[in-house]
């Protein structure tokens, strides 16, 4: 088939690296991909992949017409069999396009519904989806969310997937080249910085459990990533007296988090809502313990005795679950060792597989004028 995926940027973000991930099984599996995107960015690996075409959008911002109009042309010069769409503003304009230009369109939803409150984008969004043929889901969060809003679209369940030989073989890092000091405990966290209502990470609470922490055990609490949080977060550091104690990465080589996660006594997500979170899957499968809120994104695939789980509105509960990893580190280490035996489930190629299955159902349905039937 000819597979046409359409994303905003080629960030090392969640969603782009899952479409890496996916461009590559489906290269692999003797398919035509290509990528479509507006925006470069640390594209981590791209360049390294021959068999998927690579197409720039060119664009002054992301509310420029010729977005449009550019997706318009090339989904019909192309012709591909499926084009699939990643993110909003690709959700609605690719979307939009494909209607123009008859072609069949997979939309991928990477979240579930607490993260899409009523504003005019995430209506949009709805409005539009309604002329996808299929939904694929990476949680069953987000496929309860589709299936209220169209209870006979074709909505399935294909979840992230991981390169595991790569998490095996990576390396501890140096913590002295990261600034960071040696026989002090790692508290580790990898993701973007925000905590607005479309992805709220929960970081300032996770600093001030850092704060409590630290009248039990000197730790140092190392972020991973970067975002429209990183200068509140600085500040509340500073002002919570952990500057010294509070490593704000930015931007890092995913090897790099890897070694990370490799190196540090726990890895922390307390997020208020998830789809599957990468990180979280990354960390199990390194075998870093795990202390995540209890949601139910993160209940859908850990459980007691692969991690810890906390309030995600407790502060001291927050820290005491940090402080149970570092006191407790047999059982932490118990824990860990059960939820990497479970990410042997989530291998790139049987994703690709199941990806391709949900293509060929729903072109072959289209061609019969029917409806596909692999709602799993």
């Amino acid at each position: 088939m000819r597979i046409l995926h359409l994303v905003p940027t080629l960030t090392s973000g969640g969603a782009e690296r899952q479409l890496r991930y996916l461009a590559e099984a489906l290269a692999d599996r003797d398919h035509e991909v290509h990528v479509a995107y507006v925006h470069e960015g640390p594209h981590e690996g791209w360049d390294e992949m021959g068999p998927v075409t690579l197409h720039r959008i060119a664009a002054r911002s992301n509310y420029d017409p010729r977005i449009f109009c550019q997706l318009v042309g090339l989904v019909k010069a192309m012709k591909p069999d499926v084009v699939q769409t990643w993110i909003t503003q690709m959700d609605v304009l690719g979307g939009l396009a494909c209607g123009i230009a008859g072609a069949t369109w997979i939309l991928r939803e990477p979240n579930s519904k607490p993260a899409y409150l009523r504003s005019w984008k995430f209506r949009l969004r709805e409005a539009v989806a309604g002329g996808a043929e299929a939904i694929i889901c990476n949680s069953e969060g987000g496929q309860r969310y589709w299936r209220e809003l169209f209870p006979r679209k074709q909505v399935c369940v294909v979840r992230n997937a991981l390169p595991l030989q790569d998490l095996e073989r990576a390396t501890r890092v140096s913590l002295a080249d990261l600034g960071l000091e040696a026989g002090i405990p790692i508290v580790l966290y990898a993701g973007r910085l925000v905590g607005d209502h479309t992805s709220d990470k929960n970081l300032k609470r996770l600093l001030l459990a850092a704060k409590d922490m630290q009248q039990v055990v000197d730790v140092q609490m190392v972020l991973c990533g970067d975002g429209p949080q990183r200068l509140e977060l600085e500040r509340l550091a500073e002002s919570i007296g952990l500057g010294a104690r509070v490593k704000i990465m930015g931007h890092v080589a995913k090897e790099t988090v890897w070694g990370l996660m490799k190196t540090a006594e726990v890895f922390v997500s307390v997020s208020h809502f998830e789809g599957m979170p990468n990180a979280v899957m990354e960390a199990m499968a390194i075998g870093c313990p795990l202390v995540v809120s209890d949601i139910v994104a993160h209940r859908e695939f850990l459980t007691e005795d692969m991690a810890l789980f906390v309030p995600v509105n407790d502060v001291d509960l927050i820290a005491r679950g940090l402080l149970e990893c570092l006191q407790y580190r047999r059982a932490a280490r118990l824990r860990a060792e059960s939820a990497r035996r479970k990410t042997n489930e989530w291998m790139i190629e049987s994703m690709g597989q199941c990806y391709e299955d949900v293509y060929r159902a729903v072109v072959e349905s289209k061609t019969r004028g029917t409806r596909s039937g692999y709602a799993k």
